[in-house]
């Protein structure tokens, strides 16, 4: 009987061993895809860089200048491309976001696109939740980069998409709920961990033209619509 106890005493320690084992490694392994994660981001906002800002030639204001900034000539083609970079770099920093994750969202089209784009840059699985009327061009520029379509009614897709996200343990990342997480705010001059604030880049923009910064900052409704003008 002594010895019975006794195997079975140093099989569990066995056992609590080899499990302890592979929970390290599975930390490890998160860990690994977290850096890796990050790093892959900032390579992408180098390779976005800035976005256009063009002189606008409008007749009758001799003494104003007019500029607009052309947020839809990025990767992903659309106007939330920053701010989507902004919102993964927060999932993943807050470890909201990880290796197995899969992300999910209430979108009409342009932040999915490029929610599609950056979770297939992180090898991650992205569904869609958008009206059940969305038009196919809007549908199509998610599903090229990879993005699923889950199609409900207008006014169900938040609760969808975190219904979804807490059934299949995602994440939902709710871009309208979690915009003040993913906005920065600050100025970081020259580091080369550049800002994606779009102030930060009109800044540089108009230093490198010899201009002076904005009298005025014109900003349209919208999450990260904007024109600068001066």
């Amino acid at each position: 009987m002594r010895l019975s106890i006794l195997l079975f005493t140093v099989l569990l320690v066995h056992l609590s061993s080899a499990s302890n084992v592979f929970q390290s490694a599975i930390t490890k392994d998160a860990k690994v895809w977290k850096v890796q994660a990050i790093q892959k981001l900032w390579d992408e906002r180098k390779k976005m860089y800035h976005t256009p800002l063009e002189l606008l030639n409008i007749t009758g204001t001799p003494r104003t200048q007019f500029y607009i900034k052309n947020e839809t000539a990025s990767p992903s083609g659309t106007l939330k491309h920053r701010f989507v970079w902004m919102l993964l770099m927060w999932a993943v920093t807050e470890g909201k976001v990880t290796r197995n994750s899969t992300v999910y969202d209430s979108t009409s089209g342009n932040t999915g696109a490029s929610e599609a784009y950056m979770c297939r840059l992180l090898g991650l699985t992205f569904v869609a939740v958008v009206s059940k009327d969305l038009e196919d061009a809007k549908i199509k520029q998610i599903t090229q980069f990879g993005g699923e379509i889950m199609k409900v009614e207008a006014a169900e897709r938040n609760a969808m998409a975190a219904k979804m996200a807490e059934e299949r343990a995602g994440f939902f990342i709710n871009q309208f709920g979690n915009a003040d997480a993913a906005e920065e705010f600050y100025e970081s001059g020259n580091w080369p961990y550049e800002s994606a604030n779009v102030f930060h880049e009109i800044g540089v923009k108009l230093r490198e033209l010899k201009r002076p910064l904005p009298h005025y900052f014109v900003h349209s409704a919208g999450t990260v619509v904007l024109t600068g003008c001066l």
